[in-house]
């Protein structure tokens, strides 16, 4: 009787982990627009570009557009105009526009959360062009939610672990 419970037990967690773990979605085709509006000698904007440098083989869908505005009059309208297309302010550079999302400045966690989006874009194919959009988010150095995707795993697995110890204790007091 024992090893029968305890079979049901172990079918139940892993039918849990394979259900906790998330499935990677169809890679669509298209090509995924990001725009990169920074200023030559910007020492964010040159992690930034570093950080695009080292996952641009990782994605290569996604076209990277870069643009200069301390010296460039043309490119410092345009980044207004996508300011204005996703009502926020002109905050500074680096700034990144992708799928809808504006992303203000340079931090690892900043950086993480562009990369997901990317990640996202490129997987649903859902993602309109910054070039195009009117309605964007706003993300800056300051604001670094968590990846919802990141909350159900996290949620799967406190489930898990709940599930495990209920039926270790469970078989220990019957014994």
């Amino acid at each position: 009787m024992h090893k029968i419970k305890f079979s049901l037990v172990c079918m139940f967690l892993i039918a849990s982990l394979i259900f906790a773990t998330p499935v990677s979605a169809q890679t669509y085709n298209t090509t995924l627009n990001v725009y990169m509006f920074y200023g030559q000698g910007c020492p964010h904007c040159s992690k930034m570009l570093d950080f695009f440098d080292s996952i641009k083989d990782k994605y290569p869908q996604m076209n990277l557009t870069l643009k200069e505005i301390y010296f460039n009059k043309e490119n410092a309208l345009l980044m207004e105009e996508f300011c204005r297309r996703c009502n926020t302010t002109l905050e500074g550079v680096p700034t990144v526009f992708i799928g809808g999302k504006a992303y203000v400045g340079f931090s690892y966690a900043l950086a993480a959360q562009i990369e997901s989006k990317i990640k996202s874009c490129i997987e649903t194919g859902e993602c309109n062009d910054a070039a195009g959009s009117n309605d964007c988010e706003h993300h800056s150095t300051e604001s670094s939610p968590l990846n919802p995707d990141e909350n159900y795993s996290a949620i799967g697995w406190i489930f898990i672990i709940a599930v495990s110890t209920i039926s270790i204790y469970y078989l220990i007091i019957k014994k």
